[in-house]
C-alpha cells in the first residue's frame, strides 16, 4: 500500500512539473501590446514569403491584447513606418510594450493567461484578407445579398446587405434610391458608449488599401435595429471597389479593436447595387438587368468602379442564355420607365427572340414567367437594351435605360 501511495504521490509531482511546459506547448499565446508612443500604432502579421498584412491597431496610451501563435511575425508601423518587430515566443502570456528605439525592452512572459486588457476580450489577429473566395457564406451565417424594392413612399429603393437571411443579424447595410442616390451606408458596431448622433469616424484597412470615412453614430430607439455607424459612400469612392477586389476587409470605429468584414460572394450584389445607384444618379429608375458576373466593375486599375455602362452589361451578360425548365414561377410587372418605345421579348428554349408586347413610355405588362426564363428589351430597330432574368418573389422589373443611340426609331 504505501509503496502505491508512493508512486502515486510521484505521479502527481511529475505532472505538476510538467503543467508550464504543456500550457507552453498550446497553439495559442496571448500577446498583450502596450502603446507607448503618442501616435495609434499599427500591427501588420508577416506571412512566411509574403508580404506584411495589416490585422489592427493600438491607440496611444492603450493597452490591447492580441489572440497570436508561438513563431508568429509581426511588424509594428505609425504612418505606415515601421519602428518595431516582434516574434512571439513559446509562453502562453507576452507582454510587449511598443515605444521608440531605445526605449524598446524584452517582453514580459508568463506560462499563464491574464485577465484581457482590451474591454475584457482579446482580439484575433487575422490578416484582413486571408482566406479563400469560396461561397459567401461567413462562420455566422451571414452572406452578401441585393434586393429592390419600393418604400412606404413608393419610392424605388436598392439594398445591399451582409446578413442571416430573415433575421436582425446584420453586420453591413447600404441603401440608394431614386430621391437619394448617394448610398447610405449602416455598419454595425459595438456604439454603446457613444452618444447616439455623434460625429464617428471608421477606418477601412486591407493589404494595399487603407482609408477613414467619417460618419455619424446611430443607436437604435427600440434596441432591436442596427447599431453602429451611419455613412454616405458615393457609388464612386474607392471602397466599393477595394470590397470587389478583395475577400475581406477590416475596419475600426474610433480606434477600436478592428472587426472583419467577410467579402466572399460580394461581387454580383455589389454590382448590382452599384448599378442602380448609378441609374439614380442619372435620373434613371433602378431594377436594371441583373449582371450575372460583376467582376468586370472591379476588374483593372486602380481606380473607382465603373458603373455607367453596368446596365448595358445585361445585354453581354446574359448572352447565350436561353429558357430552361426547373425554375420557380414568377408573376412580374415590366414597367417602361423610360420616354423612349420599347418591345418586350422572351428568349425560348432555343434561345429564338419571341415578341410579347410593345410598350410605349410609362406602359406597364405583366406576365406569367419562369425565374429560369429570360427576357429581352429591345428599342425600335431591334438593339438589345437590357435583359432580365426574374427572381423569385420579384413582383416587377423596371425598364429604365435610355437608349444609347444606335441609329433612328
Amino acid at each position: 500500500m504505501t509503496r502505491v501511495v508512493g508512486l502515486l504521490v510521484f505521479f502527481l509531482a511529475a505532472l505538476a512539473a510538467a503543467l508550464p511546459a504543456l500550457a507552453q506547448s498550446g497553439d495559442g499565446v496571448q500577446l498583450r501590446l502596450t502603446n507607448r508612443m503618442n501616435e495609434k500604432v499599427d500591427y501588420y502579421l508577416i506571412p512566411q514569403g509574403g508580404k506584411p498584412t495589416f490585422a489592427g491597431s493600438v491607440e496611444a496610451g492603450a493597452v490591447v491584447d492580441v489572440e497570436a501563435r508561438p513563431g508568429q511575425g509581426y511588424v509594428f508601423a505609425v504612418n505606415r513606418v515601421p519602428f518595431q518587430r516582434y516574434t512571439t515566443r513559446s509562453e502562453v502570456f507576452q507582454g510587449l510594450t511598443l515605444a521608440p528605439q531605445g526605449q524598446q525592452k524584452p517582453p514580459v512572459v508568463a506560462n499563464s493567461r491574464q485577465k484581457p486588457a482590451s474591454g475584457g476580450k482579446i482580439v484575433e489577429a487575422a490578416p484582413a484578407d486571408s482566406g479563400g473566395s469560396g461561397p459567401g457564406v461567413s462562420e455566422d451565417g451571414l452572406i452578401w445579398m441585393f434586393s429592390q424594392f419600393q418604400n412606404d413612399r413608393g419610392v424605388d429603393t436598392s439594398v445591399l446587405y451582409f446578413s442571416v437571411p430573415e433575421t436582425d443579424n446584420v453586420q453591413f447595410s447600404a441603401a440608394c434610391s431614386a430621391q437619394d442616390a448617394t448610398p447610405r451606408v449602416i455598419l454595425s458596431a459595438d456604439v454603446s458608449r457613444l452618444k447616439n448622433g455623434a460625429a464617428a469616424s471608421v477606418r477601412f484597412l486591407a493589404s494595399g488599401f487603407d482609408a477613414t470615412l467619417k460618419g455619424k453614430v446611430r443607436l437604435s430607439e427600440s434596441g432591436e435595429g442596427q447599431d453602429g455607424i451611419d455613412m454616405a459612400i458615393a457609388a464612386d469612392d474607392p471602397l466599393w471597389q477595394a470590397f470587389g477586389m478583395r475577400n475581406a476587409m477590416n475596419y475600426s470605429v474610433q480606434g477600436q479593436a478592428p472587426l472583419r468584414l467577410p467579402l466572399a460572394g460580394v461581387q454580383e450584389p455589389l454590382g448590382n447595387f452599384l448599378r442602380d445607384c448609378a441609374q439614380f444618379a442619372s435620373g434613371g429608375g433602378g431594377g436594371g438587368g441583373v449582371v450575372s458576373d460583376a467582376t468586370q466593375l472591379f476588374s483593372g486599375g486602380g481606380g473607382p468602379a465603373d458603373t455607367s455602362g453596368a446596365a448595358a452589361d445585361s445585354c453581354a451578360a446574359l448572352d447565350g442564355v436561353v429558357s430552361k425548365n426547373g425554375g420557380k414561377t414568377v408573376a412580374v410587372e415590366f414597367v417602361n420607365r423610360t420616354d423612349e418605345y420599347r418591345v418586350l421579348l422572351w428568349i425560348d428554349f432555343d434561345g429564338t427572340p419571341v415578341e410579347y408586347t410593345q410598350l410605349e413610355a410609362g406602359q406597364s405588362f405583366q406576365v406569367e414567367t419562369s425565374s429560369t426564363h429570360p427576357w429581352m428589351v429591345t428599342d425600335g430597330p431591334g438593339n438589345c437594351i437590357e435583359k432580365f432574368m426574374p427572381k423569385p418573389g420579384q413582383s416587377q422589373i423596371l425598364i429604365s435605360r435610355k437608349s444609347p443611340g444606335f441609329g433612328d426609331e
